[in-house]
């Protein structure tokens, strides 16, 4: 079967989809071996096997043959259009008791805001409940695709788009940006993970409280990914909008004033508060402030990260 080679089907839409994408292609091949059928007989019956052979004029259009042939086109058409409407017309409206997620794209990350109000970089739903998402881009044309359920809705600058569906199987599957937005796209990844009802009531409750059953240090790393912090600064070094966490903190910058500074506690929290008050020299005042935005206990966390991934940590401001 040619289902055999396609992802995994984890929705009632991937079987509908398969099944008009299989019905499309046996015709496109039977057409196809027509044709070619046809010029290959004809080739051999009519081909010319003397010099003083000569081919007989073209005549006009046989009207039967004419008519036949915009027949079977307007057929064909016609079936195609129709094979998956119906499926195409459920997908066009989201149930009504469809749960909302807010999905926002931006080079290159995924953030999923659920109606509680958290965030994560990953997409979680429950198998069987309708889920509707509502999406927008932070800057380029994005798009999200998840092959498994046969998705994909593109995200666009100040626009809102949206699409529905339910995954029918609990299992984790990969969901991305199918739309070239720009060198890196393709790091542009997250997961869809389809919980069973009982373990997805578990999991809402699970994040209510980021720091439930984890340390800080390992909360400062979720945070580093769900504020969004990965798109300015890197780990490795790299040079991006801001400058590299990597053993930032106790490192000594100099600033646009003129003046030198230590990364140390106050630093951080400040920078993440207010980061317009010391910029570190080479670097522009871009940074969004989050003050009212982040809990005291979660700065922490990042500082506590932060000391795990410098080889400064142990110098003033530890």
């Amino acid at each position: 079967m040619m289902s055999r080679v396609f992802p995994a089907d984890a929705s009632f839409n991937a079987v509908e989809a398969d099944a008009a994408f299989q019905g499309l292609a046996l015709i496109s091949l039977a057409v196809m071996l027509l044709v070619a059928g046809l010029a290959v007989i004809y080739v051999i019956r009519f081909r010319r096997t003397a010099e003083s052979q000569v081919g007989a004029g073209s005549g006009g259009i046989n009207p039967v043959f004419f008519a036949l042939w915009v027949l079977c086109a307007m057929g064909l058409a016609f079936l195609a259009g129709n094979m998956n409407l119906q499926g195409y017309l459920d997908r066009a409206v989201a149930p009504r008791d469809a749960q909302e997620i807010v999905v926002t794209a931006r080079m290159w990350n995924w953030d999923f805001q659920y109606p509680n109000g958290e965030v994560t970089d990953s997409l979680h739903v429950a198998m069987g409940q309708p889920v509707k998402l509502i999406m927008q881009s932070d800057d380029v044309a994005h798009s999200l695709a998840i092959p498994a359920l046969r998705l994909k809705q593109q995200v666009l600058p100040d626009r809102t788009s949206t699409t529905w569906f339910q995954a029918d199987r609990p299992d984790t599957f990969s969901l991305r940006s199918h739309t070239f937005s720009g060198d890196g796209y393709g790091d542009m990844k997250a997961a869809l993970i389809v919980h069973r009802p009982e373990l997805y009531a578990e999991w809402v409750k699970s994040i209510s409280d980021i720091f439930a059953g984890k340390t800080p240090v390992e909360v400062g790393e979720i945070l580093y990914t769900t504020l969004s912090c990965k798109a300015c600064h890197s780990l490795d070094g790299t040079r991006l909008v801001g400058p590299s966490l990597k053993d930032v903190y106790g490192n000594t910058f100099a600033t646009v004033s003129g003046e030198s500074v230590v990364v140390d506690d106050e630093y951080v929290r400040e920078s993440i508060l207010d980061p317009g008050v010391s910029i570190i020299d080479g670097y522009d005042a871009v940074m969004t402030p989050y003050r009212g935005r982040i809990e005291e206990r979660e700065i922490n966390a990042i500082i506590a990260w932060l000391k795990t991934i410098s080889s400064h940590s142990g110098q003033e401001g530890n």
